[in-house]
């Protein structure tokens, strides 16, 4: 994390975990080629490109996310269609270190927000949430839950994805 600096100077544990994720999987992304990068394993899969996409495009809509939850009471959000907006960016046709420098760009900017959450937004009890419908790892309905679990899902899902870009070369998986 030498290269991170935060103007607030503020890090949580999540928004540092964040970061040592994106900092280690960028040096592995970065070992990878354009033309390697762009191969799909089926024409219905999303190649190593559209992956990373999604997640630039997570990062996105997680972006307004833990923004807002800071001005308002409940843990209810937009959903979106990832398909959709992995089509619509076309990421196939992009360059794969713009999309990697996008990617490990727009996480340090989260790491930032996530790092300057109050811990009383952070550990906050809602009753009121969609995490059943829209977290990687959902949630009940009826069980309450926190913006902290959201955070982590977040990273979990993003992780998850990073590793299916590895999944050829298992010695790669990070934990």
């Amino acid at each position: 994390m030498k290269n991170v600096c935060f103007r607030s100077g503020l890090m949580n544990e999540y928004s540092k975990r964040l970061v040592i994720v994106i900092e280690k999987y960028r040096a592995l992304l970065q070992t990878i080629s354009d033309n390697t990068a762009a191969l799909k394993p089926n024409p219905l899969k999303w190649s190593k490109k559209e992956l990373l996409g999604h997640l630039i495009d997570s990062a996105a809509n997680n972006h307004q996310r833990f923004v807002r939850i800071q001005d308002k009471e409940d843990l209810i959000f937009e959903g979106y269609n990832q398909d959709f907006w992995v089509k619509i960016s076309n990421y196939q046709n992009e360059n794969w270190n713009n999309i990697i420098s996008l990617w490990y760009n727009y996480n340090l900017h989260l790491a930032q927000i996530i790092g300057n959450i109050a811990d009383e937004i952070l550990y906050k009890t809602r009753t009121s949430h969609n995490l059943h419908q829209i977290a990687f790892k959902a949630i009940p309905e009826k069980e309450p839950t926190t913006l902290v679990y959201f955070i982590e899902d977040y990273i979990d899902h993003m992780k998850y994805h990073l590793d299916q870009i590895f999944e050829d070369s298992k010695k790669h998986k990070i934990v």
